[in-house]
């Protein structure tokens, strides 16, 4: 009996989270969220603590047993909430798949539903007992200032949100109505605001969480990214060639080939037709190099009408960056259509490869740029790739 009323208890919480609706996030907003939510020691302790204090003070106001009992539990779920804490601390990483952010998010939110029932028992017994009037203040102030506490430190999982509210407040209100103390239809009215409010408010700090990640993000994709292209700018560009290079899953056979691309002539073109066209080109430039680029390869703009690409595979030698330099040069070097006008466009190149003509990012760009000037001097509309002989050969497209 008691097993199927608990199915259907728990059948009951799905259908009425299903109609609050799970949020549906990025895995970065949800590691967010987490993190933001579990990560911190400090409202744990004062949490437990907060508990702590109040089983005690029940347990002086009535001499009952059940509240030590109570606060032993109240230890036990410490225990287990602040080891979950250190080891999610540990071994938490930004990297972290979705699947393991919302396993511990789930631990952690099982262990605080744990924690919110043993706090709701308590307001239960204090209004369960034979001359409740002393304790039923102090059984009326337990569970919203519980329940607000939760909606305050949610990681905005509505389902989770309701559970723990409800395993405050629930079994308070079932104390009220069924065992009728004074004013118990009054406090248990009480108690259901009391709940409704703090899932309003748990969904509204979301809310803010959520707006405040959001606009930090934004201003993290603007440094990141070049207002002009869409591209990547300098220093994210840096970022991902460190990244690249320092990458523990590289395999032994792959290659990184870092490709800097210079349009020929473009001062003529801003001089000559004004900057708007002057942007419209380097627009139109960016676009083809990723149109020609692989979705796994790098585009960025270094500034004024450089760019540079990354390029990672395992046939990456000096003949695949040459085929490779030979496509971005053909993409390049078809004419610019703006507003009526056609404009000719030209570019060269010059490549490197890691790890064979450099370790060090600061390399790998120097011997890059000793392979443009070489192409330019060739000619310009040219590529060259890199070699340590002294006489790096330039090649047509």
């Amino acid at each position: 009996m008691a097993l199927a009323v608990l199915q259907h208890t728990r059948a009951a919480i799905a259908r009425i989270g299903a109609k609050i609706g799970e949020s549906k996030v990025d895995d970065d907003l949800l590691r967010h969220l987490v993190f933001t939510t579990h990560s911190d020691r400090r409202p744990l302790s004062d949490a437990l603590g907060m508990a702590a204090f109040v089983l005690v003070a029940c347990w002086r106001l009535t001499g009952q047993a059940a509240f030590l009992w109570l606060f032993a539990a109240n230890l036990i779920i410490g225990v287990a909430r602040v080891h979950l804490l250190s080891r999610y601390r540990r071994l938490a990483t930004p990297t972290d798949s979705r699947e393991s952010t919302l396993a511990f998010d789930a631990a952690f939110s099982r262990w605080a539903t744990f924690y919110a029932l043993n706090i709701g028992v308590a307001a239960a017994l204090l209004a369960a007992l034979p001359d409740p009037i002393d304790s039923l203040p102090v059984a009326v102030a337990i569970p919203p200032a519980f329940a607000i506490s939760f909606a305050a430190r949610s990681s905005g999982r509505p389902r989770t949100l309701f559970l723990q509210v409800m395993a405050i407040c629930g079994p308070a209100i079932a104390a009220m109505l069924l065992l009728n103390p004074p004013h118990g239809v009054f406090y248990a009215s009480v108690f259901a605001a009391a709940a409704s409010s703090s899932l309003v408010t748990g969904r509204a700090t979301r809310a803010k969480v959520v707006e405040i990640y959001n606009a930090n993000a934004a201003n993290r994709r603007m440094a990141r990214i070049d207002i002009l292209t869409g591209a990547l700018n300098r220093f994210a560009f840096s970022e991902t060639l460190a990244q690249a290079i320092a990458d523990p899953q590289q395999r032994p056979a792959e290659r990184i080939a870092l490709i800097v691309v210079d349009l020929d002539r473009f001062k003529d073109i801003n001089d000559g037709y004004g900057h708007s066209v002057g942007d419209a080109v380097i627009v139109e430039a960016a676009r083809r190099l990723r149109a020609t680029a692989r979705a796994q390869d790098c585009v960025a703009r270094l500034g004024g009408d450089e760019f540079v690409v990354l390029v990672r595979g395992e046939r990456i030698d000096e003949a695949g960056a040459a085929r490779i330099c030979g496509q971005l040069l053909d993409a390049l070097r078809r004419p610019v259509e703006f507003e009526g006008q056609v404009l000719e466009l030209s570019a060269s190149l010059g490549a490197s490869i890691w790890p064979d003509h450099g370790t060090a990012p600061d390399e790998l760009f120097k011997h890059a740029d000793l392979a443009l000037y070489q192409a330019k001097r060739a000619g310009r509309g040219r590529f060259a790739v890199y070699s340590q002989s002294p006489d790096t050969s330039a090649v047509a497209a």
